[in-house]
């Protein structure tokens, strides 16, 4: 199957670099931090202000010369937008430009509200999940609403294999429009 050899898991969220003191004055907050201020100086991220971001990166994006396809709403948390960018050229180039745009634009503000909103998974999602997890002998709960919950039922790394595989492979199949690459947060 084309997704699942392409799949990659980001199972951790970058929130920012961290600058040494002597790089910066200890009172001026990083350039980062300014540039995102706009969404976070309430002290919370609302969902406008993360697909606003959201947009504001993937426009970054396109302007540094990549192909960015649409956004979609994860099945898998209902909180990550997900998208795919299409590389091209040198790869040290790709990956500086696409770092500018994700500090400037989205690190802190999607990493503030990812981890102020609580994950639910898609209905049908976690039905077929719970399903593919009984096939394969884990035993999820009936109270298992995320994807960090279906984790908790796994006690080994075997185990923690088979409940990735069944998310991975049952997103796919039940939204063929994802991009290959999916963001999962355990």
């Amino acid at each position: 199957m084309r997704r699942a050899a392409a799949v990659a898991l980001l199972a951790t969220l970058v929130v920012g670099c961290s600058h040494s003191a002597t790089s910066r004055p200890a009172t001026r907050p990083p350039d980062h931090a300014m540039s995102q201020r706009w969404a976070m100086s309430d002290g919370m991220v609302i969902r406008d202000e993360y697909r606003t971001a959201m947009l504001r990166f993937v426009s970054c994006v396109r302007a540094a010369g990549y192909r960015v396809g649409p956004l979609h709403d994860s099945p898998i948390d209902g909180l990550t937008l997900l998208y795919d960018i299409t590389p091209s050229g040198p790869p040290t180039r790709y990956n500086t430009r696409t770092d500018a745009c994700t500090v400037r634009h989205l690190s802190l503000i999607e990493a503030r509200y990812v981890e102020s909103h609580h994950q639910v998974m898609d209905t049908s999602l976690r039905r077929a999940v719970s399903q593919c997890l009984r096939k394969r002998d884990l035993r999820p709960r009936e109270s298992d609403r995320s994807f960090p919950d279906f984790l908790a039922v796994s006690h080994t790394a075997e185990e923690k294999n088979i409940v990735l595989g069944c998310v991975i492979t049952t997103t796919h199949r039940l939204f063929p429009e994802l991009p290959d690459n999916i963001t999962m947060r355990g």
